[in-house]
């Protein structure tokens, strides 16, 4: 009896602290949580964007302006150049001559194909003759030799077709051969400006020069941006997003647009150290190049390096207080108002209307709100005498 007596008493007191742990648990958790009659207040200077904790983001990456679009031409496989008709830096119109093929060595070739199909169709000719010659002597053939005529004759019609099938693949190799004579002098199908030459000793077609560029032409007039994201923060943009371009050396000179492309193909691998301010242990990752169609490209030199600010349309406003107009009321007597915390509670604010920036969507407050205050957005449970609390 004493110790079932003991064993009774040990389990009660585990169960006791076992519900007075989760209690203390449940309270502490509760404790982090905003509760049900409180609110969410954030400072004015937050929501505009120049509170210290905003600044530290990453929301502002490093662009190259670059064209819209690149032509590389790649040379014909077993074709040597002969003659380049530009040089690097040059400015090309569409139509424009670039080099020209050594075609002595092509025309040799083409000479050599056609003797060949030549022969090829000797051959067939000759093959049907026999074939035909073959059917008439076997309407006059005895019932014994029959069978090795048709034997015979099965024997030569597959040697016929396969003779013409060669025939055929020769004949491509003849229009291919002498596409590459009458294509000697490669032209550039759009202006732009020639950006780089293979040198001399690269000018030989082998096996991977339709992988190679043996010009590249940067296209003139449309530009566009072009930054790289690291996989850690790559949850900060994302397609259509509204970016401003600002240039390196004049803060206030920006451009418009919007990011048009995330290019998730084509990472860059890097070694950058994180983690627990350990830079002896350097982690691999990846970047990610991304694009940025302008608005507008004016001002703008092919290969200037600037700053994209992500998710912003304009420049934002830092002196006085300019607030997105969600936040603002509209009351019935034609005046507006936000939700501003007084001391730990909430207060309906009328609030006087300035200027509005409808690139960003924010009026001016001339009156009634300072940088410094808190204030919350407008829902329509909120009511005066709530608790707030700083988000």
């Amino acid at each position: 009896m004493t110790k079932k007596r003991i064993w009774i008493t040990v389990v009660t007191v585990l169960v006791i602290a076992g519900i007075i742990g989760g209690v203390i648990w449940a309270n502490r958790s509760d404790s982090q949580q905003p509760q049900d009659d409180t609110v969410l207040v954030t400072q004015v200077s937050e929501i505009m964007g120049l509170s210290s904790s905003q600044q530290g983001l990453q929301s502002r990456f490093a662009g190259v302006v670059e064209p819209q679009k690149t032509l590389e031409i790649q040379l014909q496989e077993g074709m040597t150049v002969a003659e380049v008709l530009v040089e690097e830096g040059q400015t090309v119109k569409e139509g424009d001559p670039l080099f020209r093929y050594d075609t002595a060595e092509t025309t040799m070739n083409l000479e050599q194909q056609k003797l060949e199909l030549e022969k090829l169709n000797n051959t067939i000719e000759s093959q049907r003759q026999k074939i035909a010659e073959l059917e008439k002597e076997k309407q006059n053939a005895s019932e014994d030799m029959q069978l090795q005529y048709t034997m015979e004759i099965q024997e030569s019609t597959a040697s016929l077709k396969q003779t013409e099938y060669d025939a055929k693949v020769k004949s491509m190799e003849i229009e291919k051969t002498q596409a590459s004579i009458d294509q000697a002098i490669v032209t550039s199908t759009m202006a732009g400006v020639v950006q780089s030459i293979q040198s001399s000793t690269e000018q030989m077609g082998g096996e991977n020069a339709s992988q190679q560029s043996f010009i590249t032409i940067l296209a003139q007039g449309e530009y566009r941006v072009k930054g790289t994201i690291n996989e850690q923060n790559m949850y900060q943009i994302s397609t259509d997003m509204p970016v401003l371009i600002r240039s390196r050396v004049q803060e206030d000179q920006v451009w418009t647009g919007h990011i048009s492309e995330i290019d998730t193909q084509s990472p860059v691998q890097n070694q950058s150290g994180y983690g627990n301010g350990n830079t002896d242990a350097m982690q691999q990752s990846s970047d990610y190049p991304f694009y940025v169609t302008l608005d507008s490209y004016d001002g703008l030199m092919l290969g200037q390096h600037v700053y994209i600010e992500i998710g912003q349309t304009s420049t934002p406003h830092t002196e006085g207080v300019w607030l997105y107009e969600g936040y603002l009321i509209s009351e019935e007597d034609g005046s507006y108002s936000v939700w501003v915390d007084a001391q730990g509670q909430l207060e309906k604010r009328t609030v006087t209307l300035g200027e509005y920036d409808e690139a960003l969507g924010q009026y001016e407050i001339t009156e009634g709100l300072e940088q410094s205050d808190r204030i919350a957005w407008p829902e329509e449970r909120l009511q005066e005498g709530v608790s707030v609390m700083v988000e």
